[in-house]
């Protein structure tokens, strides 16, 4: 391999979803909860070299957490 080749591991990430749907006064509603890289598992998104030797990777996100809630009139 010469100097210019950038290799990487492979990796898997796992998301989550959860959902609940019911009435309030007679209207759908729902809570979401969503969550991105469960496992919090370090990964490199893209890796690239600015010349022989001197490269940067860019991180993955870390884990995340996002609810929503909704309602339909």
């Amino acid at each position: 391999m010469d100097s210019t080749t950038i290799t990487s591991p492979s990796y898997v990430v796992f998301d989550a979803m959860a959902s609940h749907a019911f009435q309030v006064w007679g209207q759908s509603a729902s809570v979401q909860l969503n969550v991105n890289n469960l496992f919090n598992r370090s990964y490199y998104t893209d890796a690239f070299m600015y010349v022989a030797l001197f490269g940067a990777v860019t991180y993955g996100a870390p884990r995340s957490f996002m609810a929503t809630a909704s309602i339909a009139f």
